[in-house]
């Protein structure tokens, strides 16, 4: 039976796509694995310029990836297709998302900001993520601000009764301050049963750089 992972963050930009690309690459060394953006938006050419190319620079050939929708404005992506005059199926999106799952161990299905971003007028990304029946992988940032915005995320998921299978945070400093530690304790104390990962802040320009983070698990 194959495992659907739903990636979702606290915020734009808090690092989903590296930490699926990591995710991705560290498990596809024993589980036949796939890696999804269903909805990129800001490129048309998501293999050249989008997460895809990313994951493509990042993963192993062995991974699948793909890419169900592109807009070319750099929007939410209700907006972003109601400005390039298109209409999103998520019903559509749904069912290629289970396609490519059921073909694999384990799927990693990248969303488009946080967890309430919009994707039609009516649904959102956590509409998807139940309809796909996938567990919440949630990404936050370190920083001053994290708490409430993990805390406001995770209080969503559970409202929605969707698993909350792991927290990653991402882009965590070499010399970190107080409030990076402070920050990371309070969640490992405030979920103490929820696996915490810690990825380090790595320079993505570097060969390897995806392999090359330190992790290490909190709780």
């Amino acid at each position: 039976m194959s495992d659907i992972f739903f990636i979702t963050g606290t915020d734009t930009d808090v690092g989903k796509t590296v930490v699926a690309s990591w995710l991705a690459s560290t498990v596809s060394k024993e589980h036949k694995t796939a890696l999804v953006k269903p909805m990129q938006t800001g490129t048309i050419s998501p293999e050249l310029d989008g997460d895809e190319a990313f994951y493509k620079n990042a993963l192993p050939e062995d991974v699948t990836i793909a890419t169900f929708s592109t807009f070319p404005e750099p929007l939410a992506p209700s907006i972003a297709a109601r400005r390039s005059e298109s209409i999103i199926d998520i019903n559509q999106i749904v069912e290629k998302s289970l396609d490519i799952s059921s073909a694999h161990d384990i799927s990693f299905i990248e969303g488009a900001g946080g967890f309430l971003v919009p994707i039609t007028d009516s649904k959102n990304m956590a509409d998807f993520a139940q309809q796909i029946n996938a567990q919440i992988i949630l990404v936050a940032r370190p920083d001053l601000g994290t708490l409430n915005h993990t805390l406001l995320t995770i209080e969503a998921i559970k409202h929605r009764n969707l698993k909350l299978a792991l927290l990653v945070i991402s882009g965590f400093p070499d010399h970190a301050e107080v409030v990076h530690w402070e920050n990371v304790q309070f969640l490992g104390n405030y979920f103490s049963e929820l696996p915490i990962l810690i990825l380090s802040k790595v320079d993505l320009n570097e060969p390897h750089a995806i392999q090359n983070m330190n992790a290490y698990f909190y709780n």
